[in-house]
């Protein structure tokens, strides 16, 4: 095969003396606008890296928040306690109601031991049962399950509610009196 292409082309020219390269004008504009353009992205580092982490523990509280009452409504309603979290509930025709509070790993692993002794709780799960009225002995109990976090942190202290990072709360009612 024989490359005519090759014996055919043109000789390069030559450019003119002062377009060889660029200036150093030039290449200082270009390195110093991309490197605005890198500060600027590394700037918003930290704001993506915040965001993320509150979708991710608001995602993991509203799992944990949902599987806890979830636990309640499948409590039988002869069941003193709540079958995975263990949590006590007012039996039939009970005119008070409980409150409890527990602690949630990441890993959704329930633990009744504060949040100050271990730093793999992260969670912290207040659950308040409301038995209906006396008068009213039909009508649903109503459960109301808030998750927060950091764990160490109690929402219902009001100087403490600064360092609250989050919370998730759901009210589902429980069919006991039925």
């Amino acid at each position: 095969m024989k490359l005519d292409f090759i014996h055919n082309a043109e000789p390069l020219r030559k450019r003119p003396a002062g377009a060889r390269a660029f200036s150093l004008v030039e290449v200082t504009a270009a390195l110093s606008v991309a490197s605005f353009c890198m500060v600027s992205l590394l700037g918003l580092l930290p704001v993506c890296i915040h965001t993320t982490d509150t979708a991710l523990q608001q995602t993991v509280a509203s799992g944990i928040g949902a599987a806890v009452a979830a636990d309640l409504q499948a409590a039988p309603k002869t069941a003193t306690a709540s079958n995975r979290y263990g949590l006590a509930l007012p039996g039939t025709g009970a005119a008070v109601g409980t409150e409890q509070t527990f602690y949630v790993a990441q890993d959704g692993a329930p633990t009744r031991v504060g949040a100050s002794a271990s730093s793999a709780v992260q969670f912290r799960v207040r659950v308040r049962i409301t038995p209906p009225s006396s008068a009213n002995t039909a009508a649903n109990t109503r459960a109301q399950v808030t998750v927060s976090w950091p764990a160490v942190v109690d929402p219902n202290v009001a100087a403490r509610q600064a360092l609250l990072r989050g919370s998730w709360e759901c009210v589902s009612t429980l069919s006991r009196n039925r």
